[in-house]
């Protein structure tokens, strides 16, 4: 398993992706705190500039300094993970979103930064375009079973029962009976 394929795995623990429950309700939601993973240590040099721009509140200059950090393949999935943690830390998630969509479509065959971006937008309740995001992560890297965890638990979650199982059918991933079990009907229905 190579590293950025543990570090998918990571997120998709602590984003919720995989084993949101079966129930719906809050405690079946994704979690609402940033994944962390990685070294954060390896993280903190790019994200100087990121932090000063926040800190002049001059959003310009922090989209261009978090675009600079994502620019380099390597060390990519550390910083993904600790610009958004920045980034919510100063309130301005939007920044964020603009630089990571950017950065995903410069290279839509870099499976990571639309996985993120699948994660921040499905926390914030925007399931379409997490979904969106996430269909292109599922592209971009169709091996990886966090992904297909992530974006068939985005159909449940969107009350689309065909997409859920259709992508459920497309192989396993963590916590797969669980979706099953989560799209059966209840016994009142039956």
């Amino acid at each position: 398993m190579t590293r950025a394929r543990r570090a998918l795995a990571a997120v998709a623990v602590c984003a919720g992706f995989v084993a949101p429950g079966v129930a719906q309700h809050a405690s079946s939601q994704p979690s609402r705190s940033a994944p962390p993973f990685g070294d954060p240590a390896s993280a903190v040099e790019p994200l100087a500039p990121l932090r000063a721009a926040l800190g002049a509140d001059d959003e310009a200059a922090a989209r261009r300094s978090l675009a600079e950090a994502l620019s380099p393949k390597e060390g990519r999935v550390e910083v993904l993970s600790a610009s958004l943690a920045v980034c919510e830390e100063a309130g301005r998630v939007g920044v964020w979103l603009a630089a990571v969509e950017a950065a995903a479509a410069a290279d839509p065959t870099d499976a990571a930064p639309w996985y993120f971006l699948g994660f921040v937008l499905q926390r914030v309740k925007l399931l379409a375009r997490a979904d969106a995001a996430l269909a292109k992560a599922a592209a971009a890297d169709p091996a990886s079973p966090e992904i297909r965890a992530a974006y068939a638990w985005n159909a449940w979650l969107r009350f689309d029962r065909d997409a859920a199982e259709a992508r459920a059918a497309l192989g396993d991933f963590p916590d797969k009976a669980r979706l099953l079990a989560a799209l059966r009907p209840p016994a009142s229905e039956k």
